[in-house]
């Protein structure tokens, strides 16, 4: 047998970091991530909202998205939340989506796509979602790639929409043609 070089444990511990699991979120994992963000995801966050702390955030981002929450775990540490919340009990029709992580974001980015494009498509249409959107700070070019990836479409430019005056960008799912795959089961 030829030599690798690794023993068998380092082999599962290589393996096992490369294990991606989408779990629903709870407000431990979800704080655990805000903790430790990006500095993109930081920045956005801040130009969002007013916070005392990134634990606010968490807080906010779990109790507006009830049963619509997940993070992503890599070696059974979460590395991301992502979720869709209700914005306004007078526009139910209407959701936000959001998405933010640690350093190891990137690694989970192909697994909350996928989730999303599978998952979402009936669950919204079950409860009459006609738009989905996002809100992105105007220079998140990644956030922007993605987003255009995943189907949205840019809206424009929201001017001077952050807490300090900063520009975000409008982006957006619909069910109006063209059909979107997050609002549009394949099935």
């Amino acid at each position: 047998m030829a030599e690798t070089g690794l023993t068998n444990r380092a082999r599962h511990c290589r393996k096992a970091s490369r294990t991606v699991v989408i779990m629903p979120a709870t407000l431990r994992d979800i704080a655990f991530v805000t903790a430790n963000l990006r500095p993109e995801d930081r920045r956005e966050i801040k130009a969002s909202a007013d916070l005392a702390s990134t634990v606010e955030a968490a807080v906010i981002a779990y109790e507006t998205s009830k049963d619509w929450s997940w993070t992503v775990q890599l070696s059974g540490q979460p590395v991301a939340a992502f979720g869709v919340a209700v914005t306004s009990p007078l526009t139910p029709h209407i959701r936000a989506a959001w998405a933010f992580g640690t350093r190891r974001f990137r690694r989970a980015v192909p697994a909350i796509s996928r989730f999303a494009s599978v998952e979402w498509p009936d669950r919204l249409a079950a409860e009459n979602v006609r738009r989905l959107e996002v809100r992105s700070l105007a220079g998140h070019d990644i956030a922007h790639r993605w987003l255009a990836a995943l189907g949205a479409r840019p809206e424009g430019d929201l001017v001077a929409f952050g807490t300090g005056g900063e520009t975000f960008r409008l982006w957006a799912w619909t069910s109006a043609p063209p059909k979107s795959p997050i609002l549009h089961s394949n099935s």
